[in-house]
């Protein structure tokens, strides 16, 4: 059996539900007195005819003596709250002439006499009620009133009455603090002052320092931050040194001497220079030349040069050192020596082969350096300009190569060569967003005294860097900023003075300003004055 305990305001709907949902064959309601479901036979016939199509049996306990009686009329079984069976015999009394309405089914019940306060203690009687059924026409059940106990239909009433006024005084306070609320938390408004306004510069110098910690507006010194990080880049590079790894061209030379009488001596890779191709050859020895002798000819003193052999190697491998015989000068002489000491080949120079191969030059070493360290700066910037919150400034870096590596000499054969370096760069930063404010507010501190200022500044502020120590950590900034400027007004002091204002006053308050034009918005439209907070009231200058 399934207990269910009822409200005393629950609808015989709600009764029946709860029936319906009930998985018991057997449902127990407990029912509180003067409830809606015992008011009414009709509500109890419901609910008998839907638990007898449920195939359910109901029992009803109760304190309601009305509601046990009318239980009992339509066979519900019903118990006190005592737990015992109260029985359900009625006792026939003899009933008084009722005039009889045509279309109208009487019931007729009293209501059970109290048993006196002793039987009560030792036995209690189930209240007995005298009922005579007439069979009449059938009517609507609407029709059929039913008489409630005095006290329950009193106390139902003001209980009803309780709630509808507590109900009415809570849906005033509420709806008169909503309109409160909104009358004063709602409204919004707009004073549009115009002016006029002229074009003005700023030429601005700040200084930016490592060891200043706040932005100092008076002395216009911001803080500074020396961004660095470390590269290191790889590339593979072409070789395109030549050089030729031939044979030398070999011969000899016979060197004169007809500058004096002393001997002259030549040490090894003395240079001997062919006139006319201008092809260098090195003695591969020392070779001393005698002196010039003098002879006595026809009266006149003659001088003969003195000579001596000596063997020479081309300077660079190749067959264009094949050379004819021809005449040498000896570069390392004086030159007034040149034409009287000098050399001459009878034969020709042989042996010299051509092969030329690829090297690693000096020129390509150093393409290579430079190649690779834009390509480290670029990378390395990419890389400390990668945070939106900071701004790099422009000429204010450092950068050096720490380490290197080739893998070729300068000279060595080979096509290709492989380079890497690692870069270490420094930058100087500052804060994007704080610099913006600074500027706002530095620009402010810089108008003239009597105007307002308004800054045109789209998009990203870049300042120029006419100084800067990456290693120091300061640099030297310049901001050109334009801007406009118009007579000055305390928006301030105007959203106070047009609090609760009407229209009509608030038109005096914004006539006083120097405006070419003013206008004023309120919402919602028909409200007659200024919302009474000055949060609410948004003062707006516009330029002409």
């Amino acid at each position: 059996m399934q207990t269910i305990y009822l409200e005393p305001d629950e609808e015989i709907t709600q009764v029946i539900e709860k029936l319906s949902l009930s998985k018991e064959s057997q449902v127990k309601f407990v029912v509180p007195k003067g409830a809606t479901l015992l008011q009414s036979l009709v509500n109890l016939k419901l609910l008998k005819k839907r638990a007898d199509a449920l195939n359910k049996e109901i029992f009803l306990v109760t304190s309601d003596k009305i509601g046990r009686n009318l239980a009992s009329q339509v066979g519900i079984s019903v118990f006190s709250e005592s737990g015992k069976e109260v029985t359900s015999k009625p006792r026939v009394r003899e009933l008084e002439e009722i005039p009889t309405v045509p279309g109208v089914r009487i019931h007729r019940y009293y209501l059970p006499r109290e048993e006196s306060a002793e039987n009560s203690k030792s036995s209690e009687k189930p209240a007995k009620e005298e009922v005579e059924r007439e069979e009449l026409k059938e009517v609507e059940v609407s029709k059929v009133k039913i008489p409630r106990e005095k006290g329950a239909e009193v106390g139902g009433e003001i209980l009803a009455k309780k709630r509808k006024i507590v109900f009415l005084i809570l849906a005033l306070i509420f709806f008169f603090s909503l309109l409160g609320f909104a009358y004063v938390f709602g409204p919004r408004a707009e004073a549009l002052i115009y002016v006029k306004s002229e074009p003005y510069t700023l030429d601005l110098t700040i200084e930016a320092r490592r060891d200043q910690k706040d932005y100092d507006l008076e002395n216009a010194k911001i803080p500074l931050q020396v961004l660095e990080v470390e590269k290191t880049v790889s590339q593979e590079f072409a070789a395109t040194g030549k050089k030729e790894v031939g044979e030398k061209a070999k011969g000899n030379i016979i060197v004169y001497n007809s500058w004096d009488q002393n001997p002259q001596t030549l040490v090894a890779g003395t240079r001997f220079v062919a006139e006319g191709s201008g092809k260098v050859f090195r003695t591969l020895s020392d070779v001393t030349v005698p002196g010039a002798s003098l002879s006595l000819r026809e009266g006149q003193i003659n001088i003969n040069p003195s000579s001596a052999t000596v063997a020479v190697e081309a300077d660079a491998p190749g067959d264009s050192y094949n050379i004819g015989p021809t005449r040498f000068i000896i570069p390392g002489l004086p030159e007034e020596k040149q034409k009287k000491i000098y050399g001459e080949s009878k034969a020709p120079m042989t042996g010299g082969v051509s092969k030329e191969v690829t090297v690693v030059s000096d020129k390509d070493i150093n393409e290579a350096r430079k190649t690779l360290k834009e390509k480290a700066i670029l990378q390395a910037k990419e890389a400390l300009g990668g945070d939106p919150e900071k701004l790099i400034l422009e000429n204010a870096e450092e950068n050096e190569i720490v380490n290197e590596k080739f893998s070729a000499k300068a000279g060595a054969e080979t096509e290709k060569f492989k380079a890497e370096i690692t870069l270490k760069e420094s930058l100087l930063a500052i804060s994007n967003k704080d610099f913006k404010n600074f500027l706002e507010d530095l620009a402010q501190k810089n108008a003239p005294e009597d105007k307002n200022l308004v800054l045109k500044i789209e998009g990203e502020v870049k300042p120029k860097t006419s100084e800067a120590s990456v290693k120091e950590g300061w640099a030297k900034l310049n901001v050109v900023l334009s801007a406009l400027v118009y007579a000055k007004i305390d928006k301030e002091k105007i959203q106070s003075d047009l609090v609760g204002k009407n229209r009509e006053q608030a038109r005096t308050v914004l006539a006083s300003q120097p405006a070419d034009r003013i206008e004023i918005r309120v919402t919602p439209s028909f409200l007659k004055r200024l919302p009474l907070r000055k949060e609410q009231i948004k003062v707006i200058v516009k330029t002409l």
